[in-house]
């Protein structure tokens, strides 16, 4: 654990997290690790719109926490530009008026 103090890791972390924080959305691509989970994990709590794409390699009962799961990155991709698309009407009212 002591390399977890190294000036260097201090560094990515906060780089990390700076990112997490200013993100409005957060993407999960299985497989993935123990700090991709917990980064997701702190985007549900914080209410990011949350994403999941890939295959699991178990039963995950815990990918209900997301937003929306994709099997491909081509739904991935499709459901973003819906996003955009609802943040374009959000921001500026229904496109065409």
């Amino acid at each position: 654990m002591r390399a977890l103090r190294h000036p260097a890791a201090e560094a990515g972390f906060k780089s990390d997290m700076d990112a997490l924080m200013a993100a409005d959305v957060c993407i999960l691509v299985w497989p993935s690790g123990v700090s991709a989970a917990m980064e997701f994990g702190y985007a549900v709590g914080a209410g990011k719109k949350t994403f999941v794409v890939g295959m699991p390699r178990e039963a995950d009962l815990m990918v209900k926490m997301a937003d929306h799961y994709c099997q491909s990155f081509e739904e991935l991709e499709f459901m973003l530009e819906d996003l955009n698309d609802t943040f374009i009407e959000c921001q500026y009212g229904t496109l065409g008026d």
